[in-house]
């Protein structure tokens, strides 16, 4: 199987496996999905993670990326910030796509007992980097640093060679050629459902609570809806 599809962004993009598995488990109705249509699924996500590194890791994998291939892009809230870690978290060390290194932690995710960050280590619990981090976080959503980022986004449309989309899970707030906002994906789709609805709508025997991720069945369709798009792009 030569032909990849490559997904980067934050925990929607993990959710894409862990809603179906405590573990990841390449049995999943995703992986089958994208297998069976002929493509390797490679989900390169993480919790909390900010815009900034979502490109930065889209700019490292254009390179690895040929026309045949497909890159689906998840971003999330521009306001969210991240901190460097001291050690770097290696996945999918083969030969088919470079290494990837969990170089930062999103700030919201930032755990004292798990992460170890350079500079500070783990001295400092998550409230710390929190308020130290507000003046940031409104610099990141302010409209200068939105509409950069979206001209970010146009030019490296530009210099990848394969299909792609980019989807921002955030209401829109300015007008974008190649970003699909919430509310423009809800009407391609036409529906828009969370794990936290599952639940509330099946008295807790299925979904997961207060949880704003994609509904196990909102992933599917959210995939269906990506073989479509490819192939009508």
């Amino acid at each position: 199987m030569d032909k990849k599809i490559l997904f980067i962004g934050d925990s929607f993009v993990e959710n894409f496996i862990y809603s179906y598995s405590p573990e990841l488990n390449l049995l999943t109705p995703i992986c089958d999905f994208w297998k069976e249509n002929g493509y390797l699924p490679f989900f390169l996500g993480a919790s909390s993670r900010d815009a900034q590194t979502i490109l930065d890791t889209w700019i490292k994998y254009i390179s690895s990326l040929s026309d045949d291939d497909l890159l689906v892009i998840i971003l999330p809230w521009f306001g969210r910030v991240r901190l460097p870690n001291r050690e770097y978290k290696i996945i999918y060390p083969n030969k088919i796509i470079p290494p990837f290194y969990e170089y930062f932690v999103g700030s919201r995710s930032y755990n004292q007992k798990v992460n170890f960050l350079e500079i500070w280590g783990n001295k400092y619990e998550y409230e710390y980097f929190r308020n130290k981090l507000e003046i940031q976080e409104l610099i990141n959503d302010s409209k200068a640093s939105i509409l950069n980022y979206t001209e970010i986004v146009d030019s490296l449309c530009k210099l990848t060679p394969c299909k792609k989309i980019i989807h921002c899970w955030d209401y829109k707030k300015f007008d974008s050629d190649n970003i699909i906002y919430r509310e423009e994906m809800t009407e391609l789709i036409g529906k828009w459902e969370t794990s936290g609805e599952v639940y509330e709508r099946t008295n807790g025997e299925e979904g997961r609570k207060g949880d704003g991720h994609w509904s196990n069945d909102m992933n599917m369709e959210f995939m269906n809806f990506l073989l479509k798009y490819f192939k009508n792009d």
